[in-house]
């Protein structure tokens, strides 16, 4: 396999993130340990993911931090994937039918805490899924979200410490 990746500075002016079709090999792996260095907004990310560790569409991995704001993320494996990272914040976001969400969720904490998740949208076309999925992820804030269509909306296993409101 050929792997091609690039180095991207500023993400902030409408940018489109797609795997080449719908096979869903490429993904977005981010590793910054500073939290300024990584600010995803109006972007559209599709495409992205498979059922492999660190390439499940768009992760947070490793202690990585950002942001992700008024984007969408969808089509994909996992729409939004943390797994030991924390302090990061999403505003305004799509997730929707990423073809994991049965297994994971449109939105899937691991070991993930103090994130915030403010009024983003997540949901399953096809009435499956899972929208938010905490596994042993606490001092998370989930804010003004929707899950729709989903069999389950918010889920949340040995984790505490949360605050859900209005969602």
């Amino acid at each position: 396999g050929h792997d091609a990746s690039a180095a991207v500075a500023n993400l902030t002016r409408n940018v489109v993130i797609a795997g080449a079709d719908s096979t869903n090999t490429g993904f977005l792996l981010n590793l910054n340990r500073t939290q300024d260095n990584f600010n995803l907004t109006y972007a559209q990310i599709s495409y992205l993911g498979k059922a492999a560790t660190a390439k499940w569409g768009v992760t947070f991995s490793s202690s990585a931090c950002g942001t992700i704001s008024y984007s969408s993320i969808h089509e994909g494996y996992v729409g939004l994937f943390l797994q030991n990272s924390s302090t990061n914040s999403f505003t305004y976001n799509l997730v929707y039918n990423n073809t994991g969400s049965a297994a994971f969720g449109e939105i899937y904490l691991m070991s993930s805490s103090s994130n915030n998740f403010i009024s983003n949208h997540a949901y399953e076309t096809s009435g499956g899924g899972t929208g938010f999925n905490l596994q042993r992820s606490s001092n998370n804030v989930l804010f003004s979200n929707q899950a729709y269509s989903q069999a389950t909306g918010i889920s949340m296993t040995l984790s505490s410490n949360t605050l859900l409101a209005s969602n």
